[in-house]
């Protein structure tokens, strides 16, 4: 039974083995029952924990079904022991000296010393995941499809897809990133493996079966892998998930005729970026009836972007620095989202260039300025033609620590033009 004892920590009790008295933070400490029996860590969704919120569950240890491996020593007083067991993909069976596992299995090896190092019995576990497809650091080069029939894909070093070509990902696969490795040493995260899209990213979940992109161990943290980088080309996420990655989603140089739309996903607890968009010209950004939360700096964030922007209908919660921060736009369309408790500034908008629209909007505990719009004079080429403000509820401003509460706007519009 967990019981939350504040908006952050929770409880243990009831567990027949671990400990009890312990408070747990929400979203970056893991429970565990004694050799790792039962092990979780509670995270952060979009509607926080009151104190005393309670839930249970119960769990049923599983029939092992194990093969046992003589370990034969190399050599005369080598102290190096071996042993191999074929493996088939099909049905476990017990006992046969073959080892069935099926894509997407986690296998664990267990060594049972009697006497250990010093005397004490011992056992050492490792564990190592068997995945369907193994994808090298390497560039496609022709339109490829990845299915479900083919799932988990583990990658292991950058991927790119090579201009002019597209890489469609269908429902209900899992992309896996090899934990804090790149065979290439290469890319914006050298030592972790990235997507780099140059030619077209389609990725085509569903309500029921979404796509993974997410870090190959089974409690995994941010920063295991680097991100989707996005190089000049387009891309398409429809029931994505976006997770546990350096630097998130990146566009890099969108030009006019490329996309970069995020619809029906979710985009979490990723690093320095949730979605980001950088140095680009005419390109299109669409983000909508999406949840971009936890991450560890900003939600969205466009800096010279120099692109057309639409928001609409997301929850943009919990990141570390501003819920949505733009830096030279040509078009803004911010409508019908919950902007709650990011760390930073609700939305932070400079220079936007011909329409800026910010309209029907949830902002709720989020730090100093929940809108801040800054715009060009007359005579500047980033001049905004006309600026929307309508229809927003802003709600419990929160001060940023050491700072005076001048900085603390529901609303803060600095327009030199002629809007």
């Amino acid at each position: 039974t967990l019981t939350a004892v504040s908006q952050s920590s929770f409880l243990v009790s009831g567990s027949v083995s671990g400990n009890q008295t312990q408070q747990y933070s929400v979203g970056t400490e893991s429970y565990a029952t004694s050799n790792n029996e039962v092990s979780f860590r509670i995270e952060q969704g979009t509607i926080g924990f009151a104190v005393g919120d309670t839930f249970s569950f119960t769990t049923t240890a599983g029939t092992i079904v194990a093969e046992t491996v003589t370990l034969t020593e190399t050599d005369l007083a080598s102290g190096v022991f071996e042993g191999s067991l074929p493996i088939a993909e099909a049905a476990a069976t017990a006992d046969n000296n073959t080892l069935e596992v099926n894509s997407g299995d986690l296998i664990t090896a267990f060594y049972d010393d009697a006497s250990g190092d010093w005397g004490d019995a011992v056992q050492v576990r490792s564990t190592s995941l068997y995945s369907a497809t193994v994808i090298k650091g390497s560039t496609i080069l022709a339109d490829t499809v990845w299915t479900q029939a083919n799932s988990p894909y583990l990658i292991t070093g950058d991927v790119t897809v090579n201009s002019g070509v597209t890489l469609t990902i269908l429902e209900g696969v899992r992309v896996l990133f090899l934990a804090n490795s790149d065979d290439l040493i290469a890319g914006d995260e050298p030592y972790d493996s990235e997507l780099i899209i140059n030619g077209t990213l389609n990725v085509a979940g569903s309500v029921d079966n979404n796509v993974v992109f997410t870090s190959s161990n089974r409690e995994p943290i941010t920063g295991e892998w680097g991100g989707i980088r996005i190089n000049g080309g387009s891309a398409n996420f429809n029931y994505a998930t976006v997770e546990y990655s350096a630097y998130g989603v990146y566009g890099y140089d969108i030009g006019s005729n490329d996309i970069l739309s995020v619809v029906n996903s979710i985009i979490q607890e990723n690093g320095s970026y949730g979605i980001r968009n950088y140095d680009g010209s005419n390109g299109t950004i669409t983000i909508t009836d999406s949840q971009i939360i936890n991450n560890k700096g900003y939600g969205i964030y466009g800096d010279s972007s120099y692109a057309l922007w639409t928001i609409s209908n997301n929850t943009i919660s919990g990141n570390k620095s501003s819920g949505i921060s733009l830096r030279y736009s040509y078009d803004v369309v911010i409508t019908d989202n919950i902007i709650s408790e990011n760390s930073g500034h609700g939305s932070y908008i400079y220079f936007t260039k011909e329409d800026f629209e910010f309209s029907d909007n949830i902002l709720d505990g989020n730090r100093e300025w929940s809108l801040y719009f800054y715009g060009a004079t007359s005579s500047s080429w980033w001049m905004t033609d006309s600026i929307v403000v309508t229809g927003n509820t802003i709600s419990n401003i929160v001060t940023a620590p050491n700072t005076c509460c001048t900085n603390d706007y529901g609303i803060y519009i600095r327009d030199n033009g002629t809007a």
